[in-house]
């Protein structure tokens, strides 16, 4: 149990890290999907 404890702190460093930016990616990619449908709109009714 005390090595997978010092595993898992080392592990859960890299698993913090990797879910962050898994996290930030989809707000990102949630907002680009959000943004260009109406940046598509907005041209379509300037044209």
């Amino acid at each position: 149990m005390k090595n997978l404890r010092r595993v898992d702190e080392k592990g859960f460093t890299l698993i913090e890290a990797l879910l962050v930016l898994s996290i930030i990616i989809m707000i990102s990619s949630i907002s680009l999907i959000q943004l260009r449908p109406l940046h598509e709109s907005k041209k379509s009714i300037n044209f």
